[in-house]
């Protein structure tokens, strides 16, 4: 990057700026008064046509510090971005247009003041500089082949690091594998998208920085940070090799004790299956035992204190399920048994949609399954006793236990959790994925990309 500060200011009008700030002011206050090399507006900097602007004047050389003013740098910050410039944030739609009153005198120069502490941090600040420590060996150990693994060798081989990649099982690709389709990780946040998966196993294994092996698992580890001695077995024959960091990204199973789910028929009537298994049903479009489905309840259970590796993950996929038998068969009857339903952040757009196509969501707890199949509940709203019959199946949604978790181990009491302190570069074993907490697709991807980062 240029030593010459170049400050590209970059003016969103959407979500209600331009209703309660004077933009033309604005622009001319920003621009007029402090040496910036360029001042644009825009309708939405967040869309890919406004993505497209900035990029543009970071690729041409016109900008090496990028002052979006906009929403919350809590927010967006995938869209925010640019590689070959820092990209600073200033608040105009929560700090600004959401709390003030519009088109006041007040609010004018709160827009400006917070765009003129974006240009004071845009000009001393820097990109940041890796932590100088002496590093026997570059090389990274990441354990485990699902999408977090996956993203984390990738988004390590780009830095120019070797990469070892382990699975245990004989394919790469982990649970993601298995799923017919995904939740959307980018805006709108509804439709669900198309499993990539298949490229990303394509573009690990045809990367010439990373070996994977499979059918592979570790045996031991020894030594000190930057010089891990790793002995990996595979097929019965070891080998060493010496690592400076290690990932850990070795995925989820089902829960090792089932018995909580025996009230929902899960294993013990026809027709009650697992989130899990009715993937399998989602891919070959609703048929299963010979027949094709048309009125499935899907099941959150909601004793938490008794499946503890249950989630809000649970809950997006029910909902995410939902989505898809209704695409596959406008005609099909679908409810959503859940107590609270989590569907926060983004995933209440999905929510939506699946209220949209006639999904059913009803707040009820489930007491017994019986052959049908049926479901007896209490309905929570309406402080009854009522039973679901002529369904064609019945889904039900299962914890997802870490594989990090020993059983053996005594348990923590309660209240003296394991809290996961924040992706440090200087720490070398970094756990990422569903180790370090329930997540989907995108949580893993976003964990293995930090995992990198070791």
């Amino acid at each position: 990057m240029s030593d010459d500060i170049k400050i590209g200011i970059y003016l969103c009008e959407g979500c209600g700026i331009a209703e309660a700030v004077n933009m033309d002011e604005l622009e001319q206050a920003v621009s007029g008064e402090y040496q910036v090399a360029k001042c644009q507006r825009h309708a939405a900097f967040c869309s890919d046509e406004g993505r497209a602007v900035i990029e543009g004047d970071v690729k041409g050389g016109e900008v090496n510090r990028v002052l979006v003013a906009a929403c919350s740098h809590r927010v967006m910050t995938d869209r925010f971005d640019f590689d070959g410039a820092v990209t600073v944030r200033a608040n105009l739609r929560e700090q600004v247009a959401w709390t003030q009153p519009p088109m006041e005198e007040d609010t004018q120069s709160f827009a400006k003041d917070n765009v003129m502490m974006g240009i004071a941090q845009a000009r001393t600040c820097a990109a940041p500089e890796p932590h100088e420590n002496v590093v026997k060996s570059e090389k990274l150990l990441v354990v485990g082949g699902g999408i977090a693994g996956l993203t984390a060798a990738l988004d390590a081989a780009k830095t120019g690091r070797e990469v070892t990649l382990v699975e245990k099982t004989d394919q790469l690709g982990g649970w993601t594998r298995k799923w017919s389709r995904l939740i959307p990780s980018r805006p709108p946040y509804r439709g669900l998208v198309d499993n990539d998966i298949e490229d990303v196993i394509k573009a690990v294994e045809s990367n010439d920085r990373i070996t994977v092996m499979l059918n592979t698992i570790v045996a031991s580890t020894a030594g000190e940070p930057g010089e891990f001695t790793v002995t990996l077995s595979q097929g019965g024959t070891e080998s060493e090799d010496v690592f400076g960091s290690i990932v850990v990204a070795t995925g989820w199973r089902m829960p090792d004790d089932m018995s909580p789910y025996e009230k929902y028929g899960l294993g013990s009537v026809d027709g009650v299956i697992s989130g899990v298994d009715f993937e399998e049903v989602l891919k070959n479009d609703l048929q299963h035992d010979g027949r094709k489905l048309n009125t499935i309840a899907i099941v959150i259970p909601c004793e938490s204190e008794a499946m503890p590796f249950t989630s809000g993950v649970a809950d997006r996929i029910a909902i995410k399920q939902a989505i898809q038998v209704m695409d596959a068969d406008p005609s099909a009857m679908v409810y959503v048994l859940h107590d609270n339903l989590r569907a926060h952040g983004q995933a209440e757009e999905l929510y939506r949609e699946a209220q949209e196509k006639g999904v059913v969501f009803m707040k009820a707890m489930v007491k017994s399954a019986a052959a049908g199949p049926q479901l007896v509940i209490d309905d929570l709203l309406l402080g009854r006793e009522a039973t679901i019959t002529g369904l064609d199946a019945v889904v039900v949604q299962t914890g997802m236990m870490p594989n990090s978790t020993n059983p053996d181990l005594p348990q923590a009491e309660k209240g003296n959790e394991f809290l996961c302190d924040d992706v440090n570069p200087r720490v070398p074993i970094t756990v990422n994925g569903q180790p370090a907490g329930d997540g989907d697709e995108a949580k893993a991807e976003g964990d293995g990309g930090e995992g990198a980062a070791v």
